[in-house]
């Protein structure tokens, strides 16, 4: 399960770069990502219209993950305390982590909603560029 949740945030932290950085920092890092985004869109040779289908995907994705923060803050709270006793406690981290199974359950369908559209918005080439960016890692050379 800490496996998947690690996997997910991941995930979730390439979708926030991808996203341009809405609600995610500075404005030097928006900055950054925004032109990551528009890198990504060159090296796939979007439309118009696919790029604002993405873009929605990927608002829709940040949006549902955002209201999930203060969860996760409360976790890392519990984490943090467990680490100021005198002898840690691993169920504090076990414990942390299945009391935000519903948080998982909600980012997994959210993550797969934004896949699912933006899969939808490309064509085949595309699609295959895209998989080999993902599957070779966000600091990759985009396609």
């Amino acid at each position: 399960m800490l496996g998947f949740f690690i996997g997910t945030t991941c995930l979730i932290g390439l979708f926030a770069v991808a996203l341009g950085g809405r609600r995610w920092g500075h404005h030097h890092w928006r900055h950054h990502r925004r032109r990551g985004l528009y890198r990504a869109f060159e090296r796939l040779d979007t439309t118009p219209g696919q790029e604002k289908a993405i873009r929605s995907a990927l608002s829709d994705l940040m949006d549902s993950v955002g209201g999930m923060r203060s969860s996760l803050r409360e976790a890392r709270t519990q984490v943090a305390e467990a680490m100021r006793q005198d002898e840690f406690d691993p169920r504090v981290v076990h414990d942390a982590v299945d009391s935000r199974n519903e948080d998982l359950v909600e980012i997994q369908t959210a993550v797969a909603s934004a896949l699912t559209k933006i899969h939808d918005a490309l064509d085949p080439d595309q699609r295959k560029r895209l998989a080999r960016w993902v599957e070779a890692g966000p600091h990759a050379v985009c396609c």
